[in-house]
């Protein structure tokens, strides 16, 4: 579940919004920075008071989401892609790293 999650569902949202970028109007690129930035600092404030690893990983997916749609709205295409594969492997290797604490602790979370 923790693969189909970092791997295609949230990378096929962002790449979605990367292809079809070019048919928004202004304001919902305004719209779009507003909830990024709203949703940056939801996640930052969640997180913080979070003692559930799986719910720190989510918020942090959150975060980077966000941040990945923030650079959509400034048309940096380039860095958002980077970012995007960048976020893929680390959350692939956060979840593996999670899951084994798990497991191998035995200690349920």
């Amino acid at each position: 579940s923790s693969l189909v999650h970092s791997k295609t569902l949230v990378v096929s949202g962002c790449f979605l919004m990367y292809i079809f970028f070019e048919n928004y109007n202004f304001n919902f690129m305004l719209l779009l920075m507003l909830i990024s930035i709203l949703g940056m600092i939801l996640s930052l404030l969640l997180s913080l008071f979070e003692v559930d690893m799986k719910k720190m990983v989510a918020y942090s997916t959150m975060s980077q989401v966000s941040l990945i749609f923030l650079f959509f709205k400034f048309e940096w295409f380039f860095w958002s892609l980077m970012y995007l594969i960048n976020h893929a492997l680390f959350k692939s290797l956060l979840f593996l790293l999670v899951g084994s604490k798990i497991y191998y602790e035995k200690w349920k979370i």
